[in-house]
């Protein structure tokens, strides 16, 4: 199964696009904080087209004859997780969320069991399953043994595209080894 064909991308329009955001005065930022050297080489310079959200990647992978099997594809996501798990610490592994799925959180007031709670429990396990695994390699494909916040200056909230291979674990999670990475740039008014 192919979720991608060649690597095409999209620099001109969406150039002239941050070009014109910025000399209306608004501030056009990637990525969060301080690129460490190694992640400079990980970073890719213009959005590529293609990107697929995690949902949608997903529910492909799951349909293949062998989900287990890695596919090249291109996903986007927004840095982010469950109940705070986003980061593993001196790894450069990282979860995003589905972008489209937008806030499944709610407010209770002081006591609330969440785990208890239907509204709660349906919104993490919509969470959960709108979850997908970054591992950014190196060039042997072995994870890299820095935080992703420090090699790549990432923050949670902000929106990426990871080119990669993707495939689903052994828990059915969607797991993504990382080779690339574009951060979208936040636009502040």
């Amino acid at each position: 199964m192919q979720l991608r064909k060649g690597a095409e991308f999209t620099g001109t329009g969406f150039g002239l696009f941050l070009c014109l955001l910025t000399a209306a005065g608004c501030d056009v930022t990637g990525t969060a904080g301080a690129v460490h050297p190694e992640g400079r080489a990980l970073l890719i310079e213009e959005e590529p087209s293609g990107a697929r959200g995690v949902l949608e990647v997903k529910s492909a992978l799951q349909e293949a004859d062998d989900p287990s099997e890695p596919v090249e594809l291109l996903l986007y996501g927004t840095v982010g997780g469950v109940e705070g798990f986003v980061w593993e610490p001196d790894r450069a592994v990282f979860t995003v969320m589905d972008a489209e799925l937008g806030d499944v959180g709610h407010s209770h007031g002081a006591g609330h069991d969440a785990d208890n709670c239907p509204f709660c429990r349906a919104n993490r396990k919509k969470a959960l399953e709108a979850t997908a695994q970054i591992r950014m390699v190196d060039r042997a494909g072995q994870v890299m043994s820095i935080d992703a916040r420090t090699l790549l200056g990432l923050s949670e909230g902000q929106t990426v595209v990871v080119r990669g291979r993707g495939y689903i674990g052994s828990l059915g999670n969607l797991v993504v080894d990382g080779e690339g990475l574009y951060v979208r740039p936040r636009v502040n008014r």
